[in-house]
């Protein structure tokens, strides 16, 4: 059996992290998660998650200022990163720094799933 993908579910959203976490944990995958940009970043860098799903609107470090620190960091600045937010137009904002998955919350569950299935080629 393959080992597990960790996923890092960052978004401010209490009751939209735990549903997301049991729904992964539950098509077996690991996930940690992170409240806001600034914990995301402490958490990316120390758990080198295979995936993240980043929230865009958050106190403190929002999720493109974020992002776009994720990619100063050598060792997870090629992880994939899926976008979700309730913030359809700033789509085009992430597509120009190469992050095309985006889900407008709420959105299917299945629908993130298959996502994350082609991003992480299982």
């Amino acid at each position: 059996m393959p080992p597990t993908k960790k996923i890092l579910i960052i978004d401010d959203q209490e009751m939209f992290v735990k549903m997301v976490s049991n729904r992964l944990s539950h098509s077996g995958f690991t996930v940690v998660s992170a409240d806001n940009g600034e914990k995301g970043l402490a958490v990316a860098k120390k758990e080198k998650p295979d995936l993240i799903l980043l929230d865009v609107m958050m106190p403190g470090m929002d999720g493109y200022t974020m992002l776009l620190e994720l990619k100063k960091e050598e060792s997870i600045k090629n992880t994939p990163i899926i976008i979700v937010t309730c913030k359809e137009d700033m789509k085009d904002l992430f597509a120009a720094v190469g992050v095309y998955d985006y889900l407008i919350k709420p959105f299917d569950f299945e629908v993130l799933l298959m996502q994350i299935k082609k991003l992480l080629k299982i």
